[in-house]
């Protein structure tokens, strides 16, 4: 059997790695000349993931039996059209891909399904935009992007404009969500749906990069687990299902933004896949369930049951940001996995990567994961690492954004 593996990063080696176990024959495509899971892979094909005519043209002369991808929205797209033209399988059908990876219509299906969300606006023109019924602040996101690509905020109707633009440059369409501002912690909440029925597996909090002139927002760790209280994980439980439901989701994994607060639930944005940024990892490492192996039981029509075990300790996955500059080598993370300091790391980018910045999460160098019995134990750590590690330029500065907030400090 063969299989097309769509995107080359750091999380497809763990899908890469799970086909070669099956004996499944895997041709990655990915527009990179050498990407980090090139090494994994039978066959690279240096192809972006988003031609979709190239997929479907290499699809049908390498004659796969499967279109896979995990952890990315867009790329799920074009899995399932290609899959859908083809005739092959795959757990959910273009039109559910469109309402799953659009922000335009996955809103449109949120509303009419009456699930909580913020109060928004659609256009390609930043005239046509309804902002009288809105209030500010507002968040400008392209409806086709991902990675936190093109996200902004606007205070106020001088912001607008240029919010309006800069969303709009990241859009694959021309087309800009404007959403009201919702105040609270934001969420992340990785679940499965089996038989059609929701299966919450992990709710972990999102913390973002911030600071006074900041209007972008690049997630910086995941903190987990994040306790609820009875009453909302009644609710958040009643919600998956809802979209589950509403978005016609038989089996998939089901990820799933929001932002919780007095008022309760608001949903964000979703997609029926596998949380990045290494998510993978740390459900396993809470819960016991392997999320990426959980896709493929589904891929291949095997027995799916969920059963999560409870780990007691808490658990910290920090990604790693630099300023810009060329990206030629790193110092300390050896030192710190042989302390115990972090108990796992996950390298996102080969040396040699320019790295351009830190608006987005496709700009992490890598994510470290964390563990501990107590907030202090956690703490102690996180500053360990922080004074250990370098990451090193072409001229052989380091780059690293140092000083990581400590857990309950304003990231």
């Amino acid at each position: 059997m063969k299989a097309i593996v769509l995107a080359g990063g750091n999380d497809q080696i763990a899908l890469l790695k799970l086909l070669r176990e099956r004996d499944i024959y895997t041709i990655l495509i990915d527009f990179n000349k050498e990407p980090i899971a090139k090494p994994f892979a039978d066959k690279h094909f240096e192809v972006s993931t988003m031609d979709y005519s190239a997929v479907v043209s290499i699809a049908k002369s390498e004659k796969v039996d499967f279109i896979l991808t995990v952890c990315t929205d867009q790329a799920l797209l074009i899995a399932a059209k290609a899959s859908e033209q083809l005739g092959l399988y795959f757990p959910i059908s273009f039109k559910m891909a469109q309402n799953l990876t659009n922000k335009k219509w996955m809103k449109q299906v949120l509303t009419e399904a009456q699930l909580p969300t913020a109060k928004y606006s659609v256009s390609s023109d930043v005239k046509n935009l309804e902002l009288d019924r809105l209030s500010f602040p507002l968040v400008f996101k392209p409806v086709d992007s991902n990675s936190s690509k093109g996200v902004i905020k606007a205070k106020s109707m001088e912001d607008v404009h240029a919010a309006f633009t800069y969303a709009k440059s990241f859009s694959r369409s021309g087309v800009v969500i404007c959403e009201e501002f919702i105040s609270g912690e934001e969420i992340s909440i990785d679940a499965f749906i089996v038989k059609s029925r929701a299966h919450l597996l992990l709710v972990s909090k999102s913390e973002k990069l911030q600071g006074i002139e900041r209007r972008d927002f690049p997630i910086h760790r995941s903190i987990a687990p994040y306790s609820l209280s009875n009453k909302l994980e009644i609710m958040l439980v009643d919600i998956l299902q809802k979209i589950a439901d509403a978005f016609c989701i038989i089996d998939s994994p089901l990820l799933v933004q929001a932002i919780v607060n007095e008022d309760g639930i608001n949903i964000i944005e979703l997609s029926a896949r596998t949380g990045g940024g290494s998510k993978y990892a740390l459900i396993e490492e809470i819960t016991g369930f392997n999320v990426i192996q959980g896709f493929l039981k589904i891929i291949f029509h095997e027995n799916l049951s969920i059963r999560l075990i409870q780990n007691p300790r808490n658990y910290v996955m920090q990604y790693i940001y630099t300023i810009p500059g060329m990206y030629l080598g790193q110092e300390g993370f050896d030192y710190c996995l042989e302390k115990k300091i972090i108990d796992n790391v996950f390298f996102y980018k080969k040396e040699g990567t320019h790295i351009s910045g830190n608006t987005n999460s496709s700009d992490r160098i890598a994510g470290v994961l964390f563990s501990g019995k107590t907030t202090s134990e956690l703490n102690e750590k996180i500053a360990q690492f922080d004074n250990s590690i370098k990451i090193l330029n072409d001229s052989q500065a380091d780059i690293f954004i140092h000083g990581l907030p400590l857990l309950g400090e304003e990231s």
